[in-house]
């Protein structure tokens, strides 16, 4: 029941369980990545926009060009760490 407009350097949270739809007007890169509900504890509750500093930016950008990230990989688990 809301829209949400999400513009560059920031990220849209959208907690486990919460029904969503993305929609873009014109181009647009969209990365999604899933945190499980367990990690994600100190997280903000309700959907939020954020703002998404340098370091973590292009951590999702490397983690979603991974795909899956490997708990028994080094440098997956920095990755999941920022």
């Amino acid at each position: 029941a809301r829209r949400w407009v999400v513009p560059p350097l920031r990220c849209l949270w959208v907690p486990a369980g919460v029904t969503h739809a993305v929609t873009t007007i014109g181009e647009a890169w969209v990365r999604t990545v899933y945190v499980r509900p367990d990690l994600a504890m100190s997280a903000p509750a309700g959907v939020r926009v954020l703002q998404v500093p340098p370091l973590l930016r292009e951590a999702i950008v490397e983690i979603t060009r991974i795909g899956v990230l490997d708990a028994s990989d080094a440098v997956h688990r920095a990755l999941g760490t920022v």
